[in-house]
């Protein structure tokens, strides 16, 4: 039996505001620190990272950076946008 899946893209839908700011800067300012760890991940990869200023493609950039196998979801976790926020 095969299976069939219809997929569509979704447009990224973005709706900027000083919270989305600041959440962008912290996700850059943490990732910008997990590449300073990784030694064969090149200078321009921090760049990059640092000069991003669209959300979407900021993520698009970390999502498709060759991380190490030992660098888990849990690692990354503390990039998610909740965890980035101030307790209210």
């Amino acid at each position: 039996m095969t299976a069939v899946a219809r997929i569509e893209a979704m447009p990224d839908v973005v709706e900027p505001s000083d919270e989305l700011q600041a959440l962008t800067r912290n996700v850059q300012r943490t990732f910008s620190e997990i590449i300073e760890q990784i030694p064969y991940l090149p200078e321009e990869l921090q760049l990059a990272v640092t000069n991003i200023e669209d959300p979407s493609a900021l993520s698009h950039l970390i999502a498709g950076a060759p991380l190490p196998g030992w660098l888990g979801f849990a690692d990354l976790d503390a990039l998610a946008p909740a965890r980035l926020l101030p307790r209210a």
